[in-house]
């Protein structure tokens, strides 16, 4: 499910992508502790409402694709370059816990 909020005035929005699921081979992986939340701006502004709040809970950043995670989650290390991902995976894992 995606919710997208759009400011009214400024040229942004705040997409959050909740209860992803991936299938492959008859197979599904389900992250509802997830949300992934993304803020697209055309300038960045670092007066958003939304950025000072994940500031100010500690909540960094994180630059992954959605179909990447749904691929580490899919495949074992021996299958794909796990390095690429390691750093990630293991700020992902911290978040969740």
């Amino acid at each position: 499910m995606r919710i997208t909020l759009v400011h009214k005035e400024n040229i942004e929005r705040l997409t959050f992508d909740l209860n992803l699921s991936y299938k492959k081979d008859g197979q599904t992986i389900e992250m509802a502790n997830l949300v992934v939340c993304e803020l697209k701006q055309e300038k960045i502004n670092r007066l958003n409402s939304f950025y000072n709040a994940m500031k100010k809970q500690l909540v960094r950043p994180l630059r992954v694709s959605k179909y990447c995670l749904g691929i580490m989650e899919f495949y074992s290390s021996k299958q794909i370059k796990s390095n690429r991902f390691k750093k990630k995976t293991l700020q992902l894992k911290k978040t969740l816990c």
